[in-house]
């Protein structure tokens, strides 16, 4: 019997556009190339994420991947909450579950950086029964280390959690670590899955 539904957050919960956000900051086709592949293809935003590096340090990876685009990439970073906006289920699917009787969690790579840079788009987290961020235990998914942080600290039992997520690798980790899997690719789907699992 399932127990506990697990939320991954960006793309789940809410979104975030990276090709839309950087062709609304950058007209030029390269510039919108260069800026993506320099912030999300040379793995400093797993350290963003992780929380271990400081932010200068991990500005200067960013731009160390393409000089030459140095303002644009740290324009882009700057105004980085101008790339999240609200997935208009969030709420109604949380209360669903809570009204139920099930507690939920969340389970994300976000930092605090991202958090601060537009706190609007995670409204729904005060209606959720708490849940771990990449940045409080320093670790990612698919890490299984982070998973057990989650199963730690709220004394969960894993045959009795599901995980919901839009990365498939980080989907294969829950399984491994025993929980119940999901792999998100829209609301409709990922919904009809749960409650095909959560009525079995």
């Amino acid at each position: 019997m399932i127990k506990t539904v697990i939320f991954d957050i960006g793309r789940v919960l809410m979104n975030y556009d990276w090709d839309s956000y950087l062709k609304g900051l950058f007209d030029d086709g390269e510039t919108v190339r260069a800026v993506k592949e320099a912030l999300f293809t040379k793995g400093v935003w797993d350290e963003l994420d992780r929380e271990v590096w400081s932010l200068d340090r991990i500005r200067n990876g960013f731009v160390s991947a393409a000089p030459g685009y140095r303002t644009e990439i740290l324009t882009a970073f700057d105004r980085l909450g101008e790339a999240f906006t609200h997935r208009p289920y969030a709420k109604d699917w949380i209360r669903g579950l809570k009204s139920r009787g099930y507690q939920v969690l969340f389970l994300s790579n976000y930092s605090t950086y991202a958090i601060e840079a537009n706190r609007d788009v995670l409204d729904f987290l005060p209606l959720m029964d708490g849940g771990i961020f990449s940045r409080d235990v320093k670790l990612i998914k698919p890490d299984p280390a982070i998973y057990q942080a989650l199963i730690h600290t709220y004394h969960l039992t894993p045959e009795e959690c599901v995980f919901i997520d839009d990365t498939e690798p980080n989907v294969r980790e829950a399984i491994r670590q025993g929980i119940h899997g999901i792999h998100f690719t829209d609301y409709a789907q990922a919904s009809a899955e749960l409650e095909k699992l959560l009525n079995a």
